[in-house]
Order: C-alpha cells, then sequence, then structure tokens
C-alpha cells in the first residue's frame, strides 16, 4: 500500500519535498482518480478506481517522481546502479528515476 510508505518517509525528505509531493499529489488525484463505475479485471465493480499510469506518464509528474524516489533512495542508504519494475506501471516510474538522477550522480539506469 502507497499511504503507509509515504509516512514512513523520514522528515527529511517530507520537508525538502513537501511542495513537490503536494504537486504530485494533485496531478494524481486530477489525472488517476475517478469515481465512476468500474468494472476491475478480477470481475468486481468498484466507485473508487486509481490509474496511476494517467498521472506518471505526464511530463510534468515524471521530475516529482523521480527527485522524489531519489530522495528517499539516498534517505536509506540504497546505492542502486538501475532501477525497474513490472513493467507499464514502472516503466515511468523508472524512466522519471533514472532522468533525474543526472543531476545528482551516480546515474541510475532503467532495466
Amino acid at each position: 500500500m502507497l499511504a503507509p510508505r509515504f509516512a514512513k518517509m523520514r522528515n527529511s525528505t517530507m520537508q525538502l519535498h513537501a511542495d513537490e509531493l503536494l504537486k504530485l499529489k494533485d496531478i494524481l488525484t486530477r489525472t488517476s482518480l475517478s469515481f465512476e463505475e468500474v468494472q476491475l479485471s478480477s470481475g468486481e465493480n468498484s466507485t473508487v478506481y486509481v490509474d496511476g499510469k494517467l498521472a506518471t506518464c505526464r511530463a510534468e509528474a515524471m521530475p516529482l517522481i523521480g527527485r522524489i524516489f531519489l530522495s528517499k533512495i539516498k534517505d536509506e542508504g540504497w546505492t542502486p546502479e538501475a532501477v525497474g519494475g513490472l513493467t507499464v506501471g514502472a516503466d515511468p516510474i523508472a524512466m522519471a528515476i533514472a532522468r533525474e538522477s543526472l543531476a545528482t550522480p551516480p546515474t541510475i539506469t532503467p532495466s
């Protein structure tokens, strides 16, 4: 679940990126959140649906995603050489992290 992970971010990350987190939240709620009846892939119906790709693939969201994730990676003391995940959903996030890492070496490559 995403919310508890954000809740666990260290205060330095939250303070440093508070404005960026708010901007990203705004993009997510404006573009990805739907309260219309939808049929899920499970066959169940839901009146709340979040399609994160609609936000993560937006040019205005990519720098925010990249900087927020890079800050979290740094806070955790991780030193990845590559980032990735399940295709489609993770691709824009991996690309955003890789792009923003150009400004804060070492450069991270999408995999």
